[in-house]
């Protein structure tokens, strides 16, 4: 009884601090850590189906990438690649790329191309014959995955395929999908708010049409009125030169008369 009492007590639950103290010394989760300290995947550069040579730098910058890495002698590898191919088509106008690297030897090399296009399929398809890019990866079973952010850091990674791997690969592109997505509308509502002000600035410094013809109509009027007063002043100034030569004329009318008439009396005399 007593090595069972004993038991108990060294098996009932921890004190709920110390549960505060081991939440708090869990790590973050990894899609929560930051992008730069996540790893870049190695450059490189290979030919395309038609032999023209492609880097990885070439394919940066626009949006997520998926590398996978088949042959076609792997069956996981064909029963995957219809999959990503429904998650290039279902995605590929927001920015998602796919890359498929085939790791066929030269022996069944020829086979890569006749399969592709068997299969109608659209997304780049390079040749690593000397496994080279391999290599650089440090893999050694496919098929094998990986998921870059724009940038190139390397956000996700699988080897092998089991039924059901890709939603958790769509999960992870959608999350990569929206962040961008997000960053790119931050980017561009402080251009936005600039050209409303640009705006608002322009029309604030021209007066709207009506009050523009009032002020013309005003300016108008002004000038008639002036016109009218200079006109008024013109036919006064006429009125009054007229009166002064009537009066005149008048005044040199009486003295002539008076003339007459002193001259007519003294010849009476």
């Amino acid at each position: 009884m007593n090595l069972l009492r004993r038991f108990l007590s060294l098996t009932r639950p921890l004190p709920l601090c110390v549960l505060l103290v081991g939440v708090l010394l869990v790590p973050p989760a990894v899609a929560e850590e930051d992008q730069e300290q996540l790893p870049l995947a190695p450059a490189f550069s290979l030919k395309n189906l038609d032999g023209q040579r492609v880097a990885l730098d070439d394919l940066l910058g626009r949006g997520p990438l998926l590398i996978d890495f088949w042959a076609t002698w792997c069956k996981p590898c064909i029963k995957e690649l219809p999959h990503l191919d429904d998650l290039y088509q279902k995605y590929k106008e927001r920015g998602f790329q796919l890359v498929a690297i085939s790791e066929d030897s030269p022996r069944s090399l020829s086979k890569v191309k006749s399969f592709v296009a068997g299969n109608r399929y659209e997304f780049l398809v390079l040749l690593d014959e000397n496994s080279t890019v391999q290599r650089k990866f440090n893999f050694r079973a496919i098929p094998y995955t990986i998921l870059l952010d724009r940038d190139g850091h390397v956000v996700h990674s699988r080897m092998g395929y089991r039924p059901g791997d890709e939603r958790i690969l769509e999960e992870k592109l959608l999350a990569l999908l929206e962040a961008q997505e997000a960053a790119a509308e931050m980017t561009t509502e402080p251009l936005e708010v600039e050209e409303q002000s640009a705006e608002i600035e322009e029309d604030s410094e021209q007066p709207p049409e009506g009050e523009e013809s009032a002020g013309s109509t005003s300016e108008g009027s002004a000038d008639a009125g002036e016109e009218g007063q200079n006109g008024e002043a013109e036919s006064g100034t006429a009125a009054t030169s007229e009166a002064e030569r009537d009066q005149k004329d008048y005044v040199k009318k009486v003295k002539s008369e008076e003339a007459r008439k002193i001259r007519a009396e003294e010849r009476d005399e």
